[in-house]
């Protein structure tokens, strides 16, 4: 019950606080489809406590790699150019809406002007991603421009998927309900058993993934 009351209470008095578990909901409903690749290990919105690591953090997806990305494969590390981008595009969802979100895809707005999605608190995210886009740029020939325009395209066609926006809702308030406002590696995994998503992920990720992989030129065309 304390959970809800402080689902409650974070909705009423400190909305800002739940704009970022969206925020790391985004990114780590994202990193649950590269299971094969690396471990969530925390998701927090603990600013107290991420304050000790970075002043600048208000929320953190901490994971671990079971390969470094581009020791072995150029598409894992884009893999991790779309985590990053997931925590902008799952915020801007929420604090937006997906109507909004739609018109800026199929009208270009977000390629042209990034400002016109809700990147609070994101630029680590963007740094991480533009440095793997320009990684990647050197193995498929692509400007770094296209593939970080793709992925946006990509993630939020992904996290509008109605399964997968329920599933990033719910572990976004699951979040806010724990105390001390984290999910360990055990409770994420859980979590998302218990809600069916691990399951929506072994039947479908194949499809989803398939409109981004392999990648290529030809692939990231917007």
């Amino acid at each position: 019950m304390l959970g809800f009351l402080r689902l409650a209470y974070y909705k009423r008095y400190k909305p800002e606080v739940l704009s970022t578990a969206y925020h790391e909901a985004g990114h780590g409903i994202v990193a649950a489809l590269f299971a094969q690749e690396l471990e969530l290990v925390k998701l927090t919105v603990n600013r107290k406590a991420l304050k000790r690591e970075n002043r600048a953090y208000n929320g953190a997806l901490h994971v671990s790699f079971f390969t470094k990305p581009l020791d072995t494969d150029f598409e894992a590390g884009d893999h991790l150019t779309l985590i990053a981008l997931a925590g902008t595009c799952s915020r801007t969802l929420y604090t937006r809406g997906q109507e909004a979100v739609y018109d800026g895809i199929t009208n270009m707005t977000f390629y042209v002007n990034r400002d016109a999605m809700d990147r609070t608190g994101a630029h680590e995210d963007w740094s991480i991603a533009s440095l793997q886009s320009t990684r990647t740029q050197g193995y498929i020939n692509a400007p770094k421009d296209v593939i970080l325009n793709s992925g946006v395209r990509w993630v939020f066609n992904y996290l509008m998927q109605p399964d997968v926006w329920r599933a990033t809702e719910r572990l976004a308030e699951e979040i806010i309900r724990r105390p001390g406002l984290t999910l360990s590696n055990n409770q994420i995994s859980r979590f998302l058993n218990k809600i069916g998503f691990t399951s929506y992920l072994a039947q479908h990720s194949k499809g989803l993934l398939s409109m981004r992989y392999p990648l290529s030129v030809n692939s990231l065309v917007l």
